[in-house]
């Protein structure tokens, strides 16, 4: 046995790279498959960033894992984004996901969004999700004239 060990051991180690190639081929083709089952099953959901990591040192792109609700049921995923898009834990991002299976979802970090919570005329609570881009505060009548006065005091001292 020790000397079967002695003539294999050296073809092993230059060779064990070719037991690779197998995972590696699975990894991408069930990823492809999940990327159509999306396209195919798609429908849209909001997602919560929850925390980042650096893919690696040098490189200008982080894994961002969120979570996401559909049909009461919690899920989470992670995506990968750019330093310079500005995304942060706490921000909400549509999420892409399957009606098939929910496991299978994307963020898409084009477009930060804002939760606005409303009672509907049944008196059930209502989560409507706004562009970030898009949202008005909401100022009371007091404030505003607060407002308006600090203008005017401001524009008459220049």
């Amino acid at each position: 046995m020790n000397e079967f060990l002695k003539n294999t051991w050296p073809i092993i180690k230059e060779y064990y790279w070719i037991a690779f190639i197998p995972v590696a081929i699975f990894a991408f083709f069930s990823s492809q498959a999940e990327k159509e089952d999306i396209d195919k099953n798609k429908s849209i959901a909001y997602g919560l960033v929850t925390r980042s990591v650096p893919l690696a040192k040098k490189f200008s792109k982080r894994s961002y894992h969120y979570t996401f609700n559909v049909d009461g049921k919690k899920y989470s995923g992670s995506s990968i984004g750019w330093i310079s898009d500005n995304i942060d834990d706490g921000n909400y991002y549509p999420v892409e996901f399957s009606t098939k299976n929910p496991k299978h979802n994307r963020m898409d970090f084009e477009i930060e969004y804002s939760y606005v919570v409303n009672i509907n005329n049944s008196g059930k609570i209502d989560t409507t999700y706004i562009p970030k881009s898009e949202m008005k505060i909401k100022i009371s009548e007091e404030d505003s004239e607060r407002i308006e006065k600090l203008r005017q005091n401001t524009e008459t001292k220049n």
